[in-house]
This record gives structure tokens, C-alpha cells and sequence, in this order.
């Protein structure tokens, strides 16, 4: 076997190794408070509010910056060109057009998937034994089960 071919081989074979690996391992019940306990339902209803609530602030000042980003770019196209160059205008205009239209659609839909109504609905499905969304589970960090945000290490 050469070289090369070993090296085109053997990265794969150890992300498949890992992988395995992966499989094999416990995934953990439930997160600890630091005492050993786990969290109450009141405890983790508290810590989704908060973050939803950071979410969805988040989300809103991105929209926001998005929409300073398109108008600065609209007044920019309504100057004459720069340097006697039309084309540097418009590819100047592409650009804010184009940065200022993704973030203003990842503010919009971080906005609505962190939204007031849909923070209801998953705690209402919690409530009634249904498991937090993934996508919940993932953002959900030791810092929302803190009351006034203070991290468990600061403690």
C-alpha cells in the first residue's frame, strides 16, 4: 500500500472509528444542578424563558442592523459613482444589498422561531410530559438555570 493511498484512507476510517466510538457512550438523563439534583420542571421553565427571551432580542437587533445596513446602502447607490467608476457603484450595492438581505431574513427567523407565541407552545408541550425541542436543548447552557444570569463558576 503507498503512502497516498494509506493517507486518503485513513482519515475516513478514523472519523468511522470515531463515530463508533460515539455510539457506544451513555448519553446523560438529565443536567445536574450543582448540588447532584436535577432540574425541577419549574427550573427549566425558567431557564427557556430566558432563553427565548435572550434569543429573541438577539434576533430583533439583527433585523435591526440589517435594515441600517440597506438603507446606508440604498443612500449610497442615490451618490454619484465613486471615482468617476459605475461599476464599483454597483458592485458596492450588490454587496450591502446582499449582506444586509441574509441578515435581515436570519434576524426574521431567529424572531419568530424565538417568539413569544412559540415560547408558549413548547412549554405548554413540556408541561405536558413532551421532551423539549432539540434545537432548545442545544442553546439551553448552565447560565439560564442561574437566577439573575450569574454562571455556575462565579458562584
Amino acid at each position: 500500500m503507498s503512502v497516498s493511498r494509506f493517507r486518503s484512507f485513513a482519515f475516513p476510517a478514523f472519523l468511522l472509528v470515531l463515530w463508533l466510538a460515539s455510539l457506544g457512550r451513555p448519553t446523560p438523563a438529565a443536567a445536574q444542578l450543582p448540588g447532584g439534583r436535577s432540574h425541577t420542571l419549574e427550573d427549566t421553565v425558567f431557564a427557556v424563558r430566558r432563553l427565548f427571551a435572550a434569543y429573541d432580542g438577539k434576533g430583533t437587533a439583527m433585523l435591526a442592523r440589517s435594515a441600517g445596513v440597506l438603507s446606508a446602502f440604498g443612500v449610497a447607490t442615490l451618490l454619484p459613482a465613486p471615482f468617476g467608476a459605475p461599476g464599483l457603484k454597483q458592485t458596492i450595492a450588490g454587496v450591502g444589498l446582499l449582506s444586509g438581505s441574509v441578515g435581515a431574513v436570519l434576524g426574521l427567523s431567529r424572531m419568530v422561531r424565538f417568539s413569544a407565541r412559540h415560547r408558549d407552545e413548547v412549554l405548554a408541550a413540556y408541561q405536558q410530559g413532551e421532551p423539549l425541542p432539540r434545537y432548545v436543548r442545544r442553546r439551553l447552557r448552565p447560565e439560564h438555570f442561574q437566577p439573575g444570569g450569574q454562571r455556575a463558576s462565579a458562584l
